[in-house]
């Protein structure tokens, strides 16, 4: 008998939740202009603390992805509630 092997895409691993990278842009997140600011840090790297540059850019794009899916109220909302609920509620949108 063949081995069934599975393949799993990243967005169902922790990783792929971006879990630590939305928390510490918890302070720019709710802020009407973060997509901008979410670009400078792309390059400037001050918040967000991911050393490759080409690294950083590929989790800003998904960070912008994600960003861009759900109502801004979802942002503030949050922020507010436990940290195991906003994993599952990273889950949701990935």
């Amino acid at each position: 008998m063949g081995e069934d092997k599975k393949k799993f895409d990243a967005s169902f691993t922790a990783g792929g939740l971006f879990f630590r990278e939305f928390t510490v842009l918890g302070s720019i997140l709710i802020e009407d202009d973060f997509l901008e600011q979410l670009q400078r840090e792309k390059e400037l790297n001050l918040v967000i603390g991911i050393s490759t540059e080409s690294a950083r850019k590929r989790i800003i794009l998904e960070l912008s992805r994600r960003y861009k899916m759900v109502a801004i109220d979802f942002w503030t909302w949050f922020l507010t509630i436990p940290q195991k609920e906003q994993k599952l509620a990273l889950f949701y949108m990935s």
